[in-house]
């Protein structure tokens, strides 16, 4: 197992705000608000400090042994001048999907803005990117879609750790960034081939499989197909009113039909056929295309441009499901944006 940048770090700055959520653990699962001293002020991503809230709910000031929470979600979304007031830093340690679209990396890059203005240190405490660092995929989003859900032009999945993306991002921001590095730490590592444990990265993604599946399924959010939401398996089944049918040829993945009733979100209330996605070989299984071909499947389909938009970023699905264009052709299109952004990403990379 590897040496987590939180395992290795001692507050030597001063008094520090601490942006954090439940997947700030240490290897022992301590809660680094409970090992790091002099924290003056906890600032958390969307969900909250536990990751209990829904997607979207607003969240009030609270007190954790003592010390402030506040949330960086909802109409403030980075720190306040006056929130940094007598802060000497700022420590940042959270991990994150790995994909564009979770808005843990939007509040990254919105607190190093903040930290550069007030002329403040940051430090990330970097940890694994839980689908692997060394894959990168999907279309880069124009800076005409850049949204709180897309914060930067990069493509979906971006093969980079916290510490690695802040690097990236510092490359416009010029803050004063410091990365406390993991030890042990290889690109190709999934997550539990990191750490012998898992900790939900939020009330949505409860084991390791939604988080593969979250990478591409996020995209089905923008249409009339249910992710689960509202039921024990969130983004591991999918469904919608007459979904009988998905002809997909991707493999490392079997379907099964099933049927469920969300208790919230989507058809909350609705028995809804669907499929639940058992998967057999990650290596093998390309989540995208399998979106890609449940949209097409999925005879009632309705899609929010405005939303596919910002997840998306180009018009591929459009095309594909018209049959304008196959998935090779899509991905030969992505391929030559990620030829170019590769060469701007390899430059901050740390771990080999």
């Amino acid at each position: 197992m590897i040496k987590l940048g939180l395992d290795q770090f001692k507050n030597i700055y001063g008094k520090i705000a601490l942006v954090t959520n439940a997947t700030g653990v240490d290897s022992n699962l301590i809660y680094n608000f409970d090992k790091l001293e002099n924290v003056s002020l906890i600032f958390t991503p969307e969900q909250g400090l536990y990751g209990t809230m829904l997607d979207g709910e607003s969240i009030g000031d609270s007190y954790i042994k003592g010390i402030k929470v506040r949330s960086l979600y909802g109409s403030i979304k980075s720190p306040r001048d006056e929130d940094l007031d007598g802060i000497d830093a700022i420590v940042y340690d959270i991990e994150d999907a790995g994909v564009r679209y979770f808005t843990y990396i939007s509040t990254m890059k919105l607190v190093m803005e903040s930290a550069k203005k007030n002329g403040i240190r940051m430090i990330v405490l970097d940890r694994p990117n839980p689908i692997r660092a060394d894959e990168i995929y999907g279309p880069i989003l124009p800076e005409s879609n850049l949204s709180f859900v897309g914060i930067e032009s990069i493509p979906i999945k971006y093969g980079m750790t916290p510490g690695e993306l802040a690097l990236f991002f510092n490359r416009k921001i010029n803050a004063e960034i410091e990365i406390k590095s993991m030890e042990g730490y290889s690109r190709s590592m999934w997550h539990e081939d990191a750490l012998n444990y898992y900790v939900p990265l939020s009330l949505h993604l409860p084991t390791m499989e939604s988080v593969v599946n979250y990478q591409a399924f996020c995209l089905l959010e923008a249409t009339n197909i249910s992710v689960g939401r509202g039921t024990p398996s969130p983004f591991m089944q999918f469904g919608a009113p007459g979904l009988e049918k998905v002809e997909t040829d991707v493999e490392g993945i079997k379907l099964r039909h099933v049927k469920f009733r969300p208790m919230y979100s989507l058809y909350s209330g609705e028995l809804i056929d669907g499929y639940y996605v058992h998967i057999l070989d990650r290596s093998k299984y390309d989540p995208f295309k399998l979106v890609f071909d449940i949209m097409k499947s999925y005879n009632k389909l309705e899609i929010n441009k405005k939303k596919m938009d910002l997840l998306l970023g180009d018009d591929s699905i459009y095309n594909y499901i018209s049959g304008s264009v196959t998935y090779e052709e899509i991905l030969e299109k992505w391929n030559s944006q990620l030829e170019k952004f590769n060469e701007i990403r390899k430059k901050f990379l740390i771990y080999s």
